[in-house]
């Protein structure tokens, strides 16, 4: 076993050298249940990476101006549904990056997978022509689809809560060959079955070991908490205003679905009439709450059926499929960043000696690369 040491500081060059080498974007996956650090691990990937940028801005090779302010970036570059991935992914500046912090709002997302799935991947290989860095937080890998999946570079899988002094990650790299990355992506498939065939492997440790010897497996990577006015400004900024906003939004009806309603309501309304010959006084008895009290009036009635009689053609509406109910769910460039993460491909530069102090961890040199 021989020691190889890296951090996340080489992780961001890492990002840097795909962009400027091979004209390659990065985008990595954080999985992990409720209260497992998954943000504070994507913080910690993406501070280096800021910091570096804002470098190469400064020596003037970068055209990307990374806002000094928190407030600012938190408004521009984190997203916390698929809407707001689709926004972010078309007005972002290249070399610039997407933190989708999705756990926030898993209905949403949810729901933009189920119906806009071939618009998010579009827009995902978008943001690789331009370059950005990606980072997806999720608590559920159901939620990603497999061509979601196949598009990742690197799976960070979180299965503990964190300690007082941190955490722990296992990092996973996706296949290059384009047909395993697609139809196997990270080789989760034979992991989960063999997870799920053998409960044994539930316990931390065994999982661990197992894990190993997995060919998509790169290390483990402990990573500490972060600046707490940092993470603060987070939950102020970005996270209590996604919850409030989510918890407004589900007391409300989407217009696609409200639409929908109100065409399956007029045509419940027209076959009572013309298919089943009731005249119009009768159908308005029909619409009276358990209390008897009148919920539209006779005249609104008769103009939703005039209307429905004069339609040549049918609406078009957001979706082919009749409808079917469903559940709607300061400038920090001070901030140090210290921790460790097993082996990377094998084109990372060696650590700097002033990252001496930090803590080494062993890991196979057949799995660096």
């Amino acid at each position: 076993m021989n020691k190889v040491k890296f951090s996340f500081r080489n992780f961001a060059r890492l990002v840097i050298k795909r962009q400027e080498q091979k004209k390659a974007d990065t985008f990595i996956i954080i999985y992990g249940l409720p209260r497992t650090g998954k943000t504070v691990l994507g913080f910690k990937i993406l501070l280096p990476y800021l910091m570096l940028m804002r470098k190469l801005c400064r020596e003037g090779k970068s055209g990307w101006k990374i806002p000094m302010r928190w407030a600012a970036i938190f408004r521009q570059y984190f997203s916390t549904s698929a809407g707001d991935m689709i926004k972010n992914i078309k007005v972002n500046p290249p070399r610039s990056f997407n933190f989708v912090d999705e756990g926030l709002d898993v209905m949403s997302w949810l729901e933009m997978l189920k119906k806009e799935q071939k618009m998010l991947v579009e827009l995902i290989q978008k943001s690789g022509s331009k370059l950005q860095l990606t980072i997806l937080i999720t608590p559920s890998l159901s939620l990603l689809t497999k061509a979601i999946l196949a598009r990742a570079h690197y799976l960070f899988i979180i299965v503990d809560e964190p300690k007082p002094d941190g955490n722990y990650a296992y990092l996973l790299k996706n296949y290059t060959n384009p047909i395993l990355a697609e139809n196997f992506p990270f080789g989760l498939k034979k992991i989960i079955k063999s997870v799920l065939k053998t409960p044994a492997l539930g316990e931390k440790y065994q999982f661990e070991n197992f894990l190993v010897g997995r060919d998509r497996f790169i290390g483990k990577i402990k990573f500490a908490n972060i600046d707490k006015k940092l993470y603060d400004l987070y939950d102020k900024l970005v996270k209590t205003p996604s919850i409030e906003r989510d918890s407004e939004s589900m007391r409300t009806v989407p217009s696609s679905k409200y639409q929908k309603l109100m065409y399956a309501f007029d045509t419940i309304l027209f076959n009572l009439k013309e298919v089943d010959m009731k005249p119009v006084v009768k159908i308005e008895r029909l619409l009276r709450d358990k209390f008897g009290i009148q919920t539209i009036a006779k005249d609104s009635v008769r103009r939703r059926i005039d209307r429905m009689t004069m339609m040549q053609i049918r609406p078009r509406l957001d979706d082919a499929e009749p409808f079917e109910d469903e559940v709607e769910s300061e400038d920090h460039e001070d901030i140090e960043v210290d921790s460790t993460l097993e082996g990377m491909e094998s084109d990372i530069d060696a650590v700097d000696e002033a990252d001496a102090e930090e803590e080494q961890v062993e890991t196979s040199q057949d799995h660096v690369g």
